[in-house]
């Protein structure tokens, strides 16, 4: 479903129970991502599982070489240094990992990049066996670090960065509300209109039904750690 088409959802059944016209499209869809994270962290922080597919996206990041001597690395003499040129996309944090699936670069042969944690990353290609490796970090601002004592290897302005962000339409117009396909699986969207509902219209003044079917969906989200 396009944004659009979740934001009329949420009014046609929210117009039961209140004034939907007080809320704009843009206050609708930041609850929907607020949401769609909240359901998201349910499912991958208590379940070990794969990432769906369905809720990623493809970044494609600029990169510029850095000032070793500015950078957050170790750095040695023959050590290279790129870092993304703004701050990427806020992705999903889970407890013990992000949600960023793949970094790789570009082109029809691209080459997957080793993500490792920050403080990993400050050490890490200094043994013989890691020299022609390629690293990469995230810091606390956001910024894209790649890292490699084999120059040849850093020779990309762009890189590829797949993942679950918490704002989707920031990765491309945030007023492609028409044309983009929000990335949110056909079984989480109920559970999400329900969720801003229940909210806005007041949890006390909706038949129990409603309040009984967002309960159960969000159980059913929680998974089953058995299976």
């Amino acid at each position: 479903m396009t944004p659009i088409e979740i934001i009329f959802a949420i009014r046609e059944k929210l117009k039961e129970y209140v004034d939907d016209t007080r809320y704009t499209n843009r206050y609708l869809l930041k609850l929907v991502d607020l949401k769609r994270a909240v359901l998201i962290r349910q499912q991958y922080n208590q379940i070990q599982r794969s990432v769906d597919n369905q809720l990623e996206q493809l970044f494609v990041v600029a990169t510029e070489e850095v000032d070793t001597s500015d950078s957050i690395s170790n750095p040695t003499e023959e050590e290279y240094l790129l870092r993304s040129v703004k701050p990427l996309p806020k992705v999903i944090e889970l407890h013990h990992r992000n949600l960023i699936s793949r970094i790789a670069t570009l082109g029809k042969m691209d080459k997957p990049i080793n993500q490792v944690s920050m403080r990993r990353f400050i050490y890490i290609g200094q043994d013989e066996f890691e020299a022609d490796a390629i690293y990469a970090t995230i810091d606390e601002l956001g910024y894209l670090y790649i890292k490699s004592n084999n120059g040849e290897e850093l020779n990309y302005e762009f890189l590829s960065v797949r993942g679950i962000w918490e704002s989707p339409l920031e990765l491309f117009n945030p007023d492609s509300l028409h044309i983009t396909n929000y990335p949110l699986n056909t079984h989480m969207i109920d559970v999400v209109i329900n969720m801003i509902v229940q909210e806005l219209a007041n949890l006390k003044s909706l038949p129990s039904d409603i309040r009984n079917s967002s309960a159960d969906d969000a159980t059913i989200l929680k998974g089953n750690p058995s299976e």
